[in-house]
């Protein structure tokens, strides 16, 4: 840092700590982020398997030829779930 003046160089290492902080944050957004996908992939999911359950109760507990992903489609989970793996593998 030659050549510069003591409050250039203080304003340099200030934007440097900024830029940091930023990037630290961004990271910590990130991981957040991953972890409520991940959250809401399992409520999803819980939600889709009570509904099966309800369904089959509502039937008078007959047994069904359909598997439960028949029954009531779970493609938002499955998707949900794909969508967070991908954003997980992007590290």
């Amino acid at each position: 840092m030659t050549g510069l003046t003591l409050w250039q160089t203080i304003r340099l290492k200030l934007k440097i700590a900024v830029k940091l902080q930023s990037a630290m944050r961004g990271q910590l957004a990130w991981h957040q982020a991953i972890g409520v996908l991940h959250c809401v992939g399992d409520v999803v999911k819980m939600q889709a398997l009570v509904r099966a359950r309800a369904y089959v109760e509502e039937e008078g507990g007959e047994k069904h030829d359909r598997p439960v992903s028949k029954i009531l489609p779970v493609t938002n989970s499955t998707q949900l779930k794909r969508n967070c793996y991908s954003l997980s593998k992007r590290h």
